[in-house]
């Protein structure tokens, strides 16, 4: 089994460095994809000086966004041998104790048709707390997940069109929708951020800019368009937490209006198209 790793930068800042050196030594290869429109060389050299031999740095000196960003390291893995891929975020990373864990069940699994496995990670007010289960058909598994290089091919790649949000919810269906098998290993865990996370009266807010609102409503329900017919409840239950989770979030968030005309705006770009 060869494993490789892609890990996309934008604007990155020196815990990426000390991310990445948590499961470098798992890899055969790291391809790192920096989206951001100035690079900062000390980071970068910072990340090259873990291991010259594993690490491939690819400046795009623009932000071509994450999906776009994704498919090329994926293709650029595969290319090179790799059977399995794992996906991190700058802000994320896996252990090597965990990512061992997830390896042995990759090398041990009998499942023929299994594309994309993930790991466990808890909000901001839980303690991790592993479980012997596996869930499947999980739908949120794009930073530590490791995805089937091969099965990658054949599905096709992720929609650059939406840019970094709803990427994830998108593939998993696809794959399903093809007869493949996505799970999560609820005994595995990573540590994971969502956006600038707080819990405040008991409300987990994100605190996301405007345009990542804008970007969860446009891609939600495109991805509904997509899909309502074939997963209908799946694709309701999106459509209903843009208004029950994301609304309510956000008026415990600083800059309130801004972001609602932000999701308005998601809206208006779906109908129109854009």
């Amino acid at each position: 089994m060869r494993l490789d790793g892609v890990v996309v930068l934008y604007n990155p800042d020196i815990e990426v460095y000390h991310n990445i050196s948590k499961y470098i030594d798992c890899l055969d290869k790291l391809y790192v994809i920096d989206n951001s429109k100035e690079i900062k060389y000390e980071i970068v050299n910072k990340i090259k000086s873990l291991d010259v031999n594993k690490i491939a740095y690819i400046a795009k000196e623009a932000n071509i966004g994450l999906a776009s960003a994704l498919n090329i390291g994926i293709n650029l893995a595969y290319n090179t041998g790799a059977n399995w891929v794992l996906m991190m975020n700058q802000d994320s990373y896996i252990d090597k104790v965990n990512l061992g864990m997830m390896k042995e069940y990759l090398e041990n699994s009998q499942i023929n048709n299994l594309a994309w496995v993930s790991a466990r990670f808890e909000m901001p007010n839980e303690k991790f707390r592993p479980r012997k289960s596996m869930t499947y058909s999980c739908m949120e598994i794009i930073s530590g997940s490791i995805i089937n290089a091969n099965i990658f091919k054949k599905a096709g790649p992720f929609i650059d069109k939406f840019y970094m949000d709803v990427i994830d919810h998108e593939y998993t269906i696809r794959l399903n929708k093809q007869g493949y098998t996505v799970l999560r290993l609820n005994y595995v865990e990573f540590k994971h951020k969502l956006g600038n996370c707080k819990v405040k009266e008991g409300i987990i807010t994100y605190n996301y800019s405007p345009m990542r609102y804008y970007l969860i409503v446009r891609n939600n329900l495109y991805l509904n368009k997509m899909y309502k017919y074939d997963y209908p409840e799946i694709c309701a239950n999106l459509v209903k937490s843009l208004y029950k989770n994301w609304l309510v979030r956000i008026f415990y968030e600083d800059n309130t209006w801004e972001k609602i005309r932000a999701m308005i705006a998601g809206y208006i770009a779906y109908k129109r198209g854009v």
